[in-house]
């Protein structure tokens, strides 16, 4: 999905703007992190678990180093 693809402008980005506005401020890195997740499932669907896979190591690497 491209940033000026009609899909991201009129559904994707009016979605995650009113899940943003209607989130509580502790829950807004959550909403904001699945619709990450969304938008980069539709663009590669094939590179999702890649991704996954990169944040989970990037987050235990953070705990053992703190």
């Amino acid at each position: 999905m491209s940033f000026a693809s009609p899909l991201f402008l009129w559904l994707f980005l009016p979605v995650v703007l009113i899940a943003m506005l209607a989130a509580r401020i502790a829950l807004k890195h959550v909403v904001l992190s699945i619709a990450s997740l969304a938008f980069y499932a539709v663009g590669g669907a094939e590179l999702t678990l890649l991704l996954l896979s990169s944040i989970a190591i990037n987050f235990i690497a953070g705990l053992l180093a703190h």
